[in-house]
């Protein structure tokens, strides 16, 4: 029996192994270490990978012992077991999350409804899916602040939970004694490891996000687990001396944590020999071998058995942070405390204790209260997100134009919609086909205007339609015809890997040619894109490269519209804003200490590499000029949210700027058309 002196036992059963318990100690501290400060551990979240290959190697482990059964016995007691695994310390971290977190978080953030919609994912076990569908970037702010986005890892494991129970069933009826028990499930995992590798590495290329949250592109790395164990148990294997197998352990061991210190630039690598590295470590084990020693220190091991409260909550308490007090060097100490406290409980009050108490003795009863359960907690989520919506936040509104989705809104002059995001946007691969004109989309007639502007850019130019309509409003003879496609590259032929991939060819390929079709001898390109990303905290060679690549690319289509006497404006960096790891709701809330903004000199800095790169093809090409609205939207000494007056310069944590910013860029854009002008 398990010691009842500890607060986290260490079990004692005969099927126990602690050294994968402390596998995953390491693979935990891994991921918190990275969610803390991605500067530490830039590709500590490929802890979440050496989950993957243990869960695959376990849950194999688990359904071998049981594989006697008929099937129905087999699935029943696989999915009963399941659900009082994972079940009650996610339901309990949910709701207690929920609660607390829409303290402090806006029903206006776009994070309030997407939290609750990813929780009821989550108990469904699809969030990895409904991130996905949502355009998340893992890496992004709006993950960072999504109270659930821990749980697409789960997702990930719950549907191949799903499917692989059922793959060992399949497989057993082409039992060949000759070859071994297992001989034909080794080589079904192995074939379809195959497959989800080479899907993955397709991924990997064009769509990054697909590769990441999509459980047949993670398949390969679960599949590694299982085809270890199904191996060790189709073959005997002669035993091997302790030297060389402790050798080939600590060795991965060794490279396992180095590839954690690597740049998360090249995680598509780093994963695959993180993958591998973990496989043979689950091959190696063997409590006899001395190099492994420090996987069965009982400190490392308990931190192991905490490791699935330790992955649920560290979020909770990191997220709330990121919308109240920050995380800071004077922070870190009580949050890691508080972390460790939470998981603690919750291992030794709800997971273990579930998972040990007497359920209803049918294991069909059993699945059928976990669904009972799952659909009593989500319709609870739902109700909270909706009907008490506001109710729970203990700040203020205080934008009325705030969050995302805003730039979906319809403008109006002289009260009749002259511009809907509709007809004048391409928002997702949906919206592939269809056709944008200058009818729909112009301030002003178009047709008769002696001058024509036409705006495109990703969607930092329909944020700026307010400023861009300034350019009819000084001029009522010209019209400005305003078009945009989310994510959108700046030029053509920009490498374009996002989730709007597809809707940036198609704007390029064919929206903005044939809108350049109606453009004539004097008329205006303004190209209004967020570039910022040209701009990171340091630059390196890669960064300079692409700056490369991207004045090579508009040098170019200077040249191409020169021809035809068309001018290009093309708007530079702005305040770097996202960084300042909040929002601007919750800038200015009572309990919010989180915005950690630049000082406009240190902004200025950063962007130099590429704003002098412009000036360089501005100073080249007489029909160039560089766009620069950076001192509209950082008034001050420190680049914030607001000006000093109050006024919202920025909707949301994005760095779309606010109508009311936008109003404030107009003149630098009044006077940019001016200097063009005079240069054709």
């Amino acid at each position: 029996m398990a010691s009842k002196k500890t607060i986290v036992p260490i079990p004692s059963h005969p099927f126990y192994q602690p050294e994968i318990d402390g596998l995953r100690a390491i693979a935990i501290m891994a991921v918190i270490v990275n969610h803390f400060n991605a500067q530490i551990l830039p590709s500590g979240f490929l802890g979440v990978d050496i989950f993957f290959v243990i869960s695959g190697f376990v849950v194999t482990s688990s359904l071998i012992r049981q594989d006697k059964q008929n099937w129905k016995s087999f699935l029943l007691f696989f999915y009963s077991k399941r659900i009082k695994r994972l079940l009650p310390a996610l339901i309990s971290c949910i709701i207690v999350t929920t609660l607390v977190g829409y303290l402090f978080i806006s029903p206006s953030e776009i994070s309030y409804s997407a939290s609750w919609s990813t929780g009821i994912a989550a108990l469904a076990g699809i969030s990895n899916l409904y991130l996905l569908n949502q355009e998340t970037n893992y890496f992004g702010q709006g993950a960072e602040l999504n109270l659930f986005t821990q749980t697409w890892s789960l997702g990930v494991e719950e549907q191949f939970y799903i499917i692989f129970p059922i793959l060992l069933i399949l497989c057993s009826l082409l039992r060949t004694k000759k070859a071994g028990d297992y001989a034909s499930a080794l080589v079904v995992v192995l074939i379809l490891s195959i497959i989800s590798f080479l899907y993955y590495s397709d991924l990997s290329k064009t769509n990054t996000s697909a590769a990441f949250f999509l459980m047949p592109a993670r398949f390969w790395e679960l599949g590694a687990g299982c085809f270890i164990i199904l191996f060790r148990n189709s073959y005997q294997a002669p035993q091997s001396r302790e030297y060389p197998k402790g050798i080939i352990a600590l060795l991965s061991i060794a490279v396992l944590i180095g590839m954690l210190f690597v740049s998360k630039d090249f995680q598509a690598h780093s994963r695959i020999i993180i993958v591998i590295c973990t496989a043979v470590l689950l091959w190696t084990f063997d409590k006899t071998t001395r190099s492994m020693s420090m996987l069965f220190y009982k400190w490392i091991v308990r931190i192991g058995l905490l490791s699935y409260s330790l992955y649920l909550w560290h979020w909770s308490v990191l997220v709330i942070s990121r919308w109240t007090i920050g995380i800071t060097k004077w922070t870190i100490p009580i949050q890691g405390a508080l972390i460790f406290i939470l998981a603690i409980l919750s291992y030794s009050w709800i997971e273990n204790p579930f998972r040990r108490s007497q359920w209803p003795r049918k294991k069909s009863d059993v699945i059928i209260f976990g669904i009972i359960t799952l659909l009593v907690t989500s319709a609870f989520l739902f109700y909270v997100g909706n009907n008490l919506k506001g109710y729970l936040f203990t700040g203020k509104e205080s934008i009325k134009v705030a969050g995302v989705w805003s730039l979906s809104d319809s403008w109006t002059h002289k009260d009749k919609i002259v511009w809907t995001a509709e007809k004048c946007t391409l928002q997702n691969d949906e919206d592939i086909g269809k056709r944008i004109s200058f009818s729909d989309c112009s301030f002003g007639d178009w047709q008769s205007a002696t001058t024509r502007y036409l705006a495109i850019g990703d969607s930092s130019s329909a944020a700026e339609i307010a400023m861009l309509k300034s350019l009819h409003d000084d001029d009522v003879n010209s019209s400005v015809t305003i078009t945009s496609s989310w994510g959108a590259s700046p030029v053509r032929g920009i490498l374009n890997t996002s989730s709007w991939s597809g809707t940036n060819t198609y704007y390029w390929e064919d929206v903005i040619p044939e809108l350049l079709t109606h453009l004539r001898d004097g008329d205006v390109l303004l190209i209004i894109d967020n570039v910022n990303n040209y701009s990171p905290v340091k630059q390196t060679e890669k960064s300079r490269n692409k700056i490369l690549t991207l004045i090579e690319r508009l040098e170019q289509f200077t040249q191409d519209l020169d021809q035809k006497g068309i001018g290009i404006i093309f708007q530079t960096g702005t305040p770097f804003i996202k960084d300042a790891n909040c929002t601007p709701l919750s800038s200015a809330q009572w309990f919010n200490l989180t915005c950690n903004y630049l000082s406009k000199s240190a902004s200025l800095s950063r962007r130099a590499p590429l704003h002098n790169a412009l000036l360089d093809l501005q100073e080249r090409y007489q029909n160039f000029y560089v766009l620069d609205i950076f001192h509209d939207l950082c008034p001050g000494s420190v680049c914030k949210y607001t000006t000093d007056d109050g006024v919202y310069l920025f909707r949301d944590k994005y760095a779309h700027p606010s109508v009311e910013g936008s109003k404030l860029a107009s003149e630098s854009l009044l006077q940019a058309v001016h200097e063009l002008k005079g240069r054709l």
